[in-house]
């Protein structure tokens, strides 16, 4: 089942879900979840992508949160048989002809970083059939801002394209999370999206 949130209102509200997580604001996190009426799958899964960004304490601290706020329902399992294929066909998708490029630059910096990135990124977590490539880009888009990883930025604006996301759309997740990431960071986010879509 590969879908995205039922509306561009729930994609705003993950978005706020995912930049809460990645920067430790749990108490934010947990005044979010009571706010809205969530679907707890949705949030879970939201959640559990921030590892990849914002490593595994935080993952864990904002599925704790979830369930504090959520209860605790039985989470939604997904088999990871054969991430690689998974994930290098994800990956290729993703980044189009910088595919190649990327991958010897990862390869560079370190082969098991490259290695990690096709079977852990987009292999067994980016590639999950609870949401499409699409929404998951724009998940993590504003993830990278809030966490000024301005070099990775380009190649996920330029991604979040290629699996069918529209400026609108890349914008959109970016006003979700004003008042959250600070308006200079948001500001420069906006213009690179306006450079690049």
């Amino acid at each position: 089942m590969v879908r995205g949130p039922r509306n561009a209102a729930a994609l705003s509200f993950l978005a706020r879900v995912c930049v809460l997580t990645a920067l430790g604001r749990e108490a934010g996190l947990a005044r979010e979840l009571r706010r809205a009426r969530p679907a707890p799958r949705d949030v879970r899964e939201a959640i559990l992508q921030t590892y990849l960004f914002a490593g595994f304490p935080r993952a864990i601290n904002g599925l704790w949160v979830a369930s504090q706020v959520l209860g605790h329902d039985e989470p939604w399992r997904e088999s990871t048989t054969k991430p690689r294929p998974r994930g290098v066909k994800l990956c290729r998708r993703i980044y189009g002809r910088d595919y190649e490029p990327m991958m010897r630059n990862m390869n560079r910096l370190h082969p098991d970083l490259a290695e990690w990135i096709l079977v852990e990124g987009y292999g067994k977590t980016l590639s999950r059939p609870l949401f499409d490539a699409k929404t998951r880009e724009l998940l993590v888009v504003p993830v990278l801002v809030a966490l000024e990883c301005w070099r990775q930025l380009p190649s996920h604006i330029k991604g979040t394209v290629n699996v069918g996301g529209t400026r609108r759309e890349l914008m959109a997740s970016l006003d979700a999370v004003k008042g959250i990431i600070p308006a200079a960071r948001l500001a420069k986010a906006r213009a690179m999206v306006s450079k690049l879509v």
